[in-house]
């Protein structure tokens, strides 16, 4: 991973970290929906 960053631009790796975090909430949000509609059950 380490040699993958280096000669990458900063703003390059800002985005990569930021589109993987919108992902991970996007599933997390669609668990909690999930849940939620099994409770409501």
């Amino acid at each position: 991973m380490d040699g993958l960053l280096i000669g990458t631009p900063p703003s390059k790796i800002i985005a990569i970290i930021v589109s993987v975090t919108i992902i991970n909430v996007k599933k997390n949000i669609n668990l909690l929906l999930y849940f939620k509609n099994i409770l409501n059950l």
